[in-house]
């Protein structure tokens, strides 16, 4: 378990305070709770995002920037910013009139049923990996999770690439950095970090790259045709009969 084996080699457990038992059990529950159906959206993309944070986190120009919690907070948020995800858009759940969309009033539907299944597990027997920590520090963990995972929602992409933008130009002007001294911009460069790792796979080896493309790309056509068979209008890059995969990349690519 890729997780398991970054936990307890950055002694992130100790931070914890839980034992290797338990977190193993924990990330074996968590892997569970992710469909292996789902061509895109399962186990082993989580498991790539938790590798991409992994290496943000250690890019030496951030070695100082955050506190051991922070750190935690993004490699934690990147093991469940997936988990139960039914291999549908936000925009399906909502136009479909899912219980899911109504639960939670259409916005950011998915981030928001991860975030629930997640705290859902850890309540379970043995399985609470934020027991440990004092309330103070459980209670700043869970926010940082869920406004991590919150902004994994593409529907904030801009917003919070403006955002990021605007701070660290207001850092150049200033010949500093806002994100040691400020928890606020911090927690921003959490969800930049996490965010641009969700979305990083055009970014990798040419041969790792397109694989992950065609599961995509496979995920969003099983898509289009539930929404053929269900009456619905067929999603922007989601009509196995009109789409060019090659194109629709390329146009993420220069679009995002």
């Amino acid at each position: 378990c890729l997780a398991y084996h970054i936990f307890t080699t950055g002694n992130h457990h100790k931070f914890l305070k839980v034992s290797r038992g338990r977190l193993l059990r924990f990330f074996s529950a968590l892997e569970d709770s992710y469909s292996a159906d789902n061509p895109f959206h399962n186990g082993t993309h989580a498991a790539d995002v938790l590798q991409t944070v992994y290496y943000f986190l250690n890019v030496p120009s951030l070695g100082s920037v955050f506190g051991q919690l922070e750190v935690v907070a993004a490699l934690l948020a990147a093991t469940i910013h997936d988990v139960d995800h039914p291999g549908l858009t936000n925009q399906f759940l909502i136009n479909s009139r899912s219980d899911l969309a109504l639960v939670y009033n259409d916005a950011s539907v998915l981030e928001n049923h991860h975030l629930y299944v997640a705290f859902l597990l850890m309540r379970k027997k043995g399985l609470d990996v934020l027991e440990g920590l004092e309330e103070e520090e459980r209670q700043a963990m869970r926010q940082h999770l869920i406004q991590i995972v919150i902004a994994t929602d593409m529907a904030s992409h801009f917003s919070l690439f403006a955002e990021f933008k605007t701070t660290t130009e207001e850092s150049a002007r200033h010949k500093g950095t806002p994100f040691p001294d400020a928890w606020e911009n911090r927690a921003l460069l959490l969800k930049m970090i996490v965010h641009s790792a969700d979305i990083s796979n055009p970014a990798k080896p040419i041969e790792v790259s397109k694989v992950w493309h065609a599961r995509v790309t496979e995920e969003f056509f099983l898509q289009g045709d539930k929404e053929r068979q269900a009456g619905l209008s067929v999603s922007p890059l989601m009509d196995r009969h009109t789409v060019n995969p090659a194109k629709s990349q390329l146009g993420f690519i220069d679009f995002v």
